[in-house]
């Protein structure tokens, strides 16, 4: 029944909305997607995650975080921070040059460990496709991402 009434309102929106209404649609989805934002996790909801997780786990001595993807170590930085010395971060990033930013970002926190690979169910090299400027897009995948004017067109062996 739901799927028959969205089925029927998108119907009726595709019959007079514009084109550029929808691009303004996709893009206001992929922006409440946190896409295109560069790992801006404070506006994604995580940081309100992360605080309340931090209630919740206020009495545990020990915190192990995995940060899979870690790109320069803005969400290490702050997680660490957040739980303070009971807390160690292991950040996981695969592309060479953003993981010496990362590297270099983080190298005064003590409770965050760098490891320059990336994380899988198997073990095997990889291309991994980067933007030139955009770290946080990075993939094994090589995306076309049009809606934002990005080609993942440089690619490293991880």
């Amino acid at each position: 029944m739901v799927h028959g009434i969205v089925k029927w309102g998108a119907d009726i929106l595709s019959s007079f909305a514009s084109p550029q209404l929808w691009k303004k649609i996709h893009r206001r989805a992929l922006a409440e997607l946190n896409f295109g934002n560069g790992g801006d996790f404070t506006n994604s909801g995580e940081k309100t995650a992360l605080d309340f997780i931090k209630q919740r786990l206020s009495k545990e001595p020990g915190i192990t975080v995995f940060d899979g993807g870690s790109n320069i170590g803005n969400y290490a930085k702050y997680v660490a921070n957040l739980f303070g010395d009971r807390c160690t971060v292991f950040c996981f990033e695969p592309a060479r040059k953003t993981f010496e930013s990362l590297c270099q970002n983080t190298r005064s926190v003590l409770n965050i460990k760098t490891f320059n690979v990336g994380l899988s169910n198997l073990a095997s090299r990889q291309p991994f496709f980067t933007h030139e400027t955009h770290t946080g897009l990075a993939s094994v995948y090589q995306r076309r991402l049009d809606v934002e004017g990005n080609l993942l067109g440089e690619s490293e062996e991880v």
